[in-house]
């Protein structure tokens, strides 16, 4: 298996990115809105770094659209998919200490 190599700027770039969107929502009715900027994050983050975990049909982020989209689906429940779906996002490339500029 390869090493994966990421530009710095790409990476930073990826992180302005997460940084500006909510992360939280107060009302059902958000979650759409959310998956959306949900969705462009991915796509955006994909694009810049070409990294499988944002690929759109293996992303968690897919598995939110989908939960967002069922008609049977509650607050709570789309929340936890919420929360799931941007976790890994957070954690990999927000959690790149290096990146911060000091």
């Amino acid at each position: 298996m390869e090493k994966a190599t990421y530009s710095l700027s790409a990476l930073k770039q990826c992180k302005e990115l997460i940084r500006k969107n909510r992360w939280s929502t107060r009302l059902k009715a958000e979650h759409n809105s959310r998956c959306a900027e949900v969705n462009v994050l991915f796509a955006s983050c994909q694009k810049l770094l070409n990294y499988v975990m944002f690929q759109p049909d293996l992303s968690p982020a897919y598995d939110y659209q989908q939960m967002v989209l069922s008609k049977s689906c509650t607050k709570n429940n789309s929340t936890i998919s919420f929360v799931f779906a941007t976790r890994p996002v957070r954690v990999k490339v927000v959690g790149f200490r290096f990146l911060d500029d000091k």
